[in-house]
């Protein structure tokens, strides 16, 4: 049998069928508008630059509505859209000229090696966010994908299922992963004590 595209219910008048796309569409745009900045930051998390991290998220929510206006029931049926979306993202992230995350090395965020201002809270946590995000960038891809996964809430089974392998493993490499950041956080730890 071949599908013909979504089906109306039996009964359903056009007036219903406009309504339907409506809500759909209502409900995609505040999807897409809760779900852009969390997505630019997943990819900041995994390397990438600003500018390419809002790129890769408008092309993945323009991918969503593409699907949703040729195949409403298709969208509906995507059990976990979080997850799809921050995929979709991750991909054309990849696509992008030059990304080759498993052989490059990633240019370090500016300002990250400055040292913080003396008695400025908020310069210091600055400083720290910037190393925190420093040590992330120098774990293998596939360890920064899944602990991007993980700071966004999401469990094992997302990054185990965008990088092809089981929860298991997915599960080890996030535990390998903390702590590698862990001996590296603690360095930073014992320079900031004073002697």
């Amino acid at each position: 049998m071949t599908n013909v595209g979504p089906q109306e219910p039996h009964g359903d008048t056009p007036t219903a069928t406009y309504k339907r796309t409506q809500a759909l569409n209502a409900h995609y745009v505040g999807f897409a508008g809760r779900e852009y900045y969390p997505v630019v930051c997943f990819l900041i998390w995994l390397g990438a630059t600003m500018e390419e991290g809002k790129a890769a998220a408008q092309e993945a929510i323009d991918k969503g509505l593409k699907l949703l206006l040729r195949e409403p029931s298709s969208w509906e049926r995507i059990a976990d859209q979080s997850r799809w979306v921050r995929q979709e993202a991750v991909s054309a992230w990849l696509r992008m000229p030059g990304r080759h995350p498993h052989r490059q090395a990633l240019v370090p965020l500016a300002g990250e090696l400055e040292p913080d201002p003396p008695d400025d809270e908020l310069a210091g946590l600055m400083g720290l966010t910037a190393h925190v995000m420093s040590a992330i960038r120098k774990l293998p891809f596939e360890h920064r994908l899944i602990m991007a996964f993980s700071v966004c809430g999401l469990p094992d089974s997302y990054a185990a299922a965008a990088l092809g392998m089981s929860e298991h493993e997915s599960a080890a490499i996030r535990e390998e992963a903390r702590t590698m950041l862990k001996r590296e956080l603690a360095g930073h730890r014992r320079e900031q004590v004073p002697e």
